[in-house]
């Protein structure tokens, strides 16, 4: 089932068409927006500068409830050593700047960093109830052959671009 989702990414950043970062008070705008259009997934990521910490200040002060996807920072090959350390303060963050006790959606942000270690320790979350669903975020037709050997993997998130329509 497709799903609209509102990406949160030039909320947090210096992203795309804009120019300065977003305020907290242009965050609240623009989750405000989203909540009368009805749309209420939103697509964050811990790297996406102030964006999780925004959406969980407007949820807790206005009583609102998104589902959540967010994401996984990337990390580089010198981080595997410590990669169980990683994932945890990368979720722990996530919750703290989201204010929830459950993410709704937990994605491997850079499928680089998606090997059996990452998704089994992934699937610990899982079970214990703190990510209701796993997945990937997907750029190329490769990284979608990558996933397909993951069963545990509940979702996929592929761009859209009316331009650039690789994916179908």
């Amino acid at each position: 089932m497709i799903k609209i989702v509102g990406g949160t990414a030039q909320i947090g950043l210096k992203y795309g068409n804009s120019k300065n970062k977003v305020s907290q008070k242009r965050a609240n705008l623009i989750l405000q927006r989203l909540i009368k259009k009805k749309i209420n997934y939103l697509d964050t990521a811990n790297a996406y500068g102030l964006s999780e910490y925004y959406i969980g200040n407007f949820c807790k002060k206005n009583k609102v409830n998104f589902k959540i996807i967010t994401k996984l920072k990337p990390f580089t090959s010198k981080k595997k050593e410590n990669i169980i350390n990683y994932i945890d303060e990368s979720i722990k963050k996530s919750l703290r700047n989201l204010n929830v006790s459950i993410i709704d959606y937990y994605l491997i942000h850079d499928i680089k960093n998606l090997n059996k270690k990452v998704v089994s320790h992934l699937l610990e979350y899982k079970k214990k109830g703190i990510i209701k669903n796993i997945g990937a975020s997907l750029y190329t037709l490769g990284d979608f052959k990558k996933i397909k050997k993951f069963k545990e993997v509940d979702a996929i998130q592929i761009p859209f671009n009316l331009i650039d329509q690789q994916f179908f």
